[in-house]
């Protein structure tokens, strides 16, 4: 990579940083942290989000359907 040898040749970082540093790449490769903060409340909305909206527009079109002269509300839908 250029940019790390730019770094080596300007003494920013050391040839022993640049070797720890790919032995960190090669373990987070082989063991990917997948720490993931899985009950955060982001995520809980944006999943009563998705799972309303798809609640929402489903429902609005079967009404639509269900009907030969649908309500309004369907309608919009």
């Amino acid at each position: 990579m250029p940019e790390i040898k730019e770094m080596v040749e300007h003494g920013s970082i050391t040839t022993e940083d640049v070797s720890c540093l790919k032995a960190f790449a090669i373990e987070e490769f082989k063991n990917p942290n997948t720490d993931l903060e899985e009950e955060s409340s982001m995520w809980m909305g944006i999943g009563t989000l998705v799972l309303w909206l798809g609640w929402f527009f489903f429902n609005g079109g079967s009404a639509y359907t269900l009907y030969n002269k649908a309500v309004n509300p369907a309608k919009i839908i």
